[in-house]
């Protein structure tokens, strides 16, 4: 685990016990982006024109190709670094640059990366279909970028650079269409480089007009006015004047739209409710004195598709799939989901007590585009699906109650069970809603729609006033003692969770020195009974507390605690010692089908203080599965328990809990909030108006969906800005004025005076982060430029390339780090942590893709890790937004940040304990993941197995492992017969085993650097010594390796040429 201890630098923390201080925002002289190409662009020509943006302090750029420095091909050019690239320097299918901004004196700024296709092979032919006018739609089997253009101008789509499976285009003049002949391309491709190509010649007749109703597809606001534009429309007659009529010819279904001026150039519309509106424009021409009816007979049409669209705010869409009310009720039918108000019925011939109701959005606006049952709507690329059903079978599910979201054709969340609570159906579905936010697709692909469950579950396994015969779990607001039998020094809480997190049961398990088998009504073995006759889609959080002695690997409890996602051989080894606490080993697990381990199908977090030297309990945040129906630990951490612990995964489900309305906004003196009364509201719009006459605020507000100027001036991230406007907030005398008195101007006074301090807590806080790491946007002190100066000092004349030899000596640059650059200390904690904590929310996310097409060398490397902690700083100020612009967030979450404030080098922070276990698996998945491998044995050959390699050479490459080094465990190798398995450097030469320089080279000094070891996983570890059970590299196997690192089995030679001369193929006993 990630010691506290690199916490080197005494910074002081930016926020008060009160009120924070203003912290200033970072400079944006280091700026840098691709400009082009464009994100998951088909490059077809012999040269890939990049193009990089850059701000005044740029002075070059450091680019990679996978792990190949193309720097010196690009030139400055103004405010940009441009270079053609040869074609031949990249593979067929999706290529990856990454790109770094450096400044004078070698200072970096902003890295990112940006993924273009290269086409494979000759293209195939594209199937195309033409419609009336000049309409064009292709289809493929599977999800496709897509490309149409007209006489060489690319036709304009609002889904351009997202893969769909169905694509369809209007072409009017502003896509370039024009009388006479014109010259159509469409193009299909995926990211592999397969793609396909048609062209064709398309005749406009100048008989009728080009009709042109703007941009082909819009988003728009509900229920509010738009006006429509046909100005572009082009006569095809000399002389000819153009007569306009506009129509609605698709509404979602109820929908009372409203179109103004329907033969005027410029109408105006209102929907009235959100989905998709298509209205089509007829344009006609007529020369001075030519009749109407002749006119008519040559139009021009021309169609606009305008999406009407839920308010989305900074948060996104929030979703329950709640049915209003429940079959049964007095009432009107209670079969409707609501989103943001607008009621949705999908089953129309519902009974009393069944009802199947399903939404479909579009993934980029959030329109609605159908509703209807599960028979009707089917979840395709480009969608979202919400479904919920009560009572009644639905293709999607085995159950009958359930709700269930799907982004595209993946499913994202899920929640089911095959019967009512307590055999009733009168009481709703509460136990099968689900709850959350959707945040849409970007349209230039950088971003797919995301699901954000606010149904998330704190848990504790352990606090920290137990003793070594009691246990008290934490399961969100609720605890759980219990105590051990009389005579028990030792033992197990096993509490079970239902599919809706509900604790079921908290049974505790007594432990004699000699009751570790037995089927008994306390034991272990009677433990292990209990789990595996646990019901489906259940969560176990498990805890060992007291004195416990090993357990054998082929045991029942051993063998049951693999299977669920533990590992046999971890138990193996407690030594009867316990943490401060009493604390020994914990196990959070659940069925998932992205288990994160090798050898089981759960998603487990596990802890034991004889593994990590420092505890054997956890803190997690749980959130449900996205297919197991079931809660799955996100984010766990073995840090040692502590006043704040309940609430150390707190910002999360603050940040996605349901949305609050600003209806409640004056704070009472207990710190709750009630609603204004018709003077207080009278005096915030006053105060409102004032702040906008005096240009306090910004003409557009940061906040989009505030309810009011001040409100939406929260999401400033200048808090200077926002410090200037709570002085003038301040600055006001109160006095009555029209509908409000002075007191009512005191109230909303205070109370925004009260909400910008907390703005500015809470930005404080987040600033802090961005001047040591930047974002993407601005650059700040810790920079790969300086981390790559390091580890290139730490590497001497080293070869690039991260080889078996030189890795050691890598790593250890980047894991010290806070010796190198001492400012960066706990922050540097923290923001690693984020990839896990903070930097995404899907569960079994892992920070893989942030390494692909890029091979450990020690400039990409640091390029890359840079890259993602600004991303990690930039989700911090997005975070920011969430708590901002929501009444009960923001008050919530500036007291989150004053108690956890993540810019504290305090070593008992619980931002830094919580977020260490988070930075050592990172750096295992991204860096040590690279060289080394874990090597699976069959028990029949022995710890010392004599092998041969294909070559002929003999040897025993893992001799000087004997003992501890080789770890017994059971299923790693993907079967439940025990094995011996051990962790190596990875030649990559497919012999099978590693090595050095060849068969006959054992793996000497395999424990790695102390430098690295040490503050990652807080042991002592030797380069001198061989590995054993508690030194070395055996000492942090268990947590690390299993879960990132390649398992290979060492091939066995066959039995009957065991010991034969000369030595067969493989290994065999010695």
């Amino acid at each position: 685990m990630l010691k506290a201890s690199l916490a080197l630098a005494a910074m002081a923390s930016l926020v008060g016990a009160g009120t924070a201080q203003a912290a200033a925002a970072p400079t944006n002289s280091l700026t840098a982006s691709f400009a082009t190409p464009s994100n998951a662009a088909l490059i077809q020509t012999n040269t890939v024109p990049v193009r990089i943006s850059v701000g005044p302090g740029v002075t070059r750029v450091q680019v990679f190709n996978g792990t190949q420095d193309i720097s010196k091909r690009f030139t400055k050019r103004g405010n940009a670094f441009v270079a053609n690239l040869p074609r031949s320097l990249f593979k067929p299918g999706q290529n990856t640059l990454l790109m770094q901004a450096r400044g004078r004196g070698g200072k970096g700024g902003a890295a990112s990366r940006i993924a273009f296709i290269i086409p494979k092979g000759k293209a195939s032919r594209l199937r195309v279909r033409t419609g009336a006018g000049a309409s064009v739609s292709v289809r493929s089997k599977t999800p496709t970028y897509a490309r149409l253009s007209v006489n060489g101008r690319t036709v304009s789509d609002l889904r351009a650079n997202r893969p769909l499976d169905a694509r369809q285009w209007v072409v009017s003049a502003r896509d370039g269409l024009k009388v006479g002949p014109n010259q159509f391309v469409a193009e299909t491709w995926d990211s592999k480089g397969n793609y396909a190509v048609k062209r064709w010649t398309f005749n406009r007749s100048a008989a009728r007009p080009l009709a042109d109703a703007g941009p082909g597809e819009q988003a728009i606001v509900p229920k509010q006015w738009m006006t429509l534009d046909a100005s572009s429309s082009k006569a095809t007659q000399k002389g000819a004047k153009l007569g306009y009529a506009w129509r609605i010819v698709k509404q979602p279904a109820g929908s009372k739209p409203v179109l103004r001026n329907a033969n005027a150039v410029k109408p105006q519309f209102k929907a009235d409710k959100p989905g998709v509106y298509k209205l089509a424009l007829r344009a006609t021409q007529a020369k001075p004195g030519q009749a109407s009816a002749a006119a008519a007979n040559t139009a021009g049409q021309d169609t606009i598709t305008l999406d009407a669209a839920p308010t989305v705010g900074a948060s996104g869409l929030y979703v329950g799939t709640d049915l209003e009310g429940y079959p049964g009720q007095q009432g009107p039918p209670e079969n409707k989901l609501y989103i943001e108000g607008q009621p949705y019925a999908g089953d129309t011939n519902f009974t009393d007590s069944t009802t199947d109701t399903f939404v479909q959005l579009d993934e980029t606006t959030l329109a609605p585009i159908a509703n209807g049952t599960d028979q009707n709507i089917t979840p395709t690329p480009g969608t979202i699906t919400i479904g919920a059903w009560f009572n009644h079978g639905v293709r999607y599910s085995s159950d009958n109650f359930g709700s269930a979201i799907w982004i595209g054709n993946q499913q994202v969340a899920y929640n089911a069970s095959p019967n009512a609570p307590s055999g009733s159906l009168t009481i709703g579905n509460p136990f099968t809603n689900l709850h959350g936010w959707i945040k849409p697709a970007s349209s230039d692909s950088a971003d797919d729609a995301t699901w954000v469950g606010s149904d998330m579950l704190q848990v504790k396994t352990r606090e920290g006033t137990d003793t070594p015969t009691t246990n008290t779990m934490q399961v969100g607001a609720n605890t759980f003692p219990v105590t051990l039998p009389d005579g028990m020094t030792g033992g197990y809480q096993l509490v079970v969770l239902d599919n809706d997190g509900n604790v079921q049961s908290s049974q505790v398990y007594g432990v004699n020195a000699s009751d570790q088998t037995s089927l008994d009504d306390q034991g272990p073995g009677h433990l292990a009974y209990d789990m595996e006759h646990a019901a489906q889609n259940t969560t176990f959080l498990l805890q060992g507390f007291g004195q416990l002695p090993p357990i054998p690997v082929t045991s029942y409890i051993a063998q049951t605690l693999q299977n669920f996602g533990g590992r046999a051989d971890v138990v193996s080894r407690f030594n009867g010692k316990a943490d401060p606490t009493g604390g020994v080993y914990s196990l959070i697990t659940a069925q998932s089908p992205t288990a994160n381990n090798k050898w089981s199908a759960w998603a487990a977090a596990e802890a034991s203080f004889e593994r990590t030297g420092t505890t054997g309990t956890q803190t997690a945040l749980l959130v449900r599965d996205a297919n197991a129906n079931d809660y799955i630990p996100f984010n766990a951490d073995s840090a040692t328990p502590d006043p704040n612990g309940q609430n150390r995964y707190g910002l999360m489900p603050l940040i996605y809990g349901a949305p609050s309305s600003w209806a409640n906004w004056v704070r009472n003196p207990d710190g709750t909030l009630r609603a204004g009364t018709a003077g207080e509201n009278a005096a915030l719009a006053a105060i409102a108006a004032e702040a906008t006459a005096q240009g306090w605020v910004p003409t557009v507000p940061t906040c989009p969906d505030a309810p009011d100027v001040i409100r939406g001036d929260y999401c400033n991230t200048n808090t200077t800005s926002v410090q200037n406007l709570k002085d003038d907030v301040n600055a006001i005398t109160p006095a009555a004025g029209p509908g409000y008195t002075a007191a009512d101007m005191t109230t909303a006074k205070t109370t925004l005076f009260a909400e910008l301090t907390d703005v500015l807590n809470v930005r404080s806080s987040i600033i802090q982060f961005q001047n040591l790491f930047g974002t993407t946007k601005v650059n700040g002190i810790v920079d790969a430029a300086t981390i790559g100066d390091a580890i290139n000092k730490a590497l001497g004349g080293t070869a690039d390339d991260a080889t078996p030899s030189n890795l050691p000596a890598y790593l250890s640059a980047m894991t010290d780090m806070a010796s190198v650059l001492p400012e960066i200390g706990a922050p540097m904690t923290f923001l690693s942590g984020a990839f896990s904590l903070l930097g995404t929310t899907e569960p079994g996310w892992n920070p893989q893709p942030l390494m692909d097409n890029v091979t450990v060398t020690r400039d990409t490397a640091a390029a890359t890790l840079n890259s993602a902690l600004q991303q990690a700083s930039t989700d911090l100020s997005y975070y920011g937004d969430l708590i901002d612009a929501d009444p009960v967030k923001l008050q919530q979450g500036a007291r989150f940040f004053l108690n956890h404030t993540p810019d504290t080098t305090n070593s008992q922070s619980t931002f830094v304990r919580g977020a260490s276990y988070a930075t050592a698996q990172w750096l295992w998945g991204t860096m040590l993941g690279t060289a080394y491998s874990a090597y699976s044995a069959d028990p029949s050959i022995g710890t010392n197995p004599y092998c041969s390699a294909n070559m002929g050479a003999a040897g025993h490459p893992f001799s000087n492992l004997t003992g501890g080094g080789q770890w017994p465990s059971s299923g790693t190798d993907g079967t439940t017969t025990p094995a011996n398995w051990l962790l190596g450097m990875d030649n990559g030469s497919g012999e099978g085993w590693a090595t050095r320089d060849g068969m006959t080279d054992n793996l000497k000094q395999i424990g790695m650097p102390p430098t690295l070891t040490n503050p990652v996983f807080g042991l002592p570890v030797s380069t001198t010594t061989d590995p054993s059970a508690t030194t070395n590299a055996g000492a942090m196997m268990p947590y690390f390796a299993l879960d990132y690192l390649r398992i290979k089995s060492l091939p066995l030679a066959p039995q009957n040429q065991w010991h034969a001369s000369p030595a067969p193929r493989g290994c065999q006993p010695y």
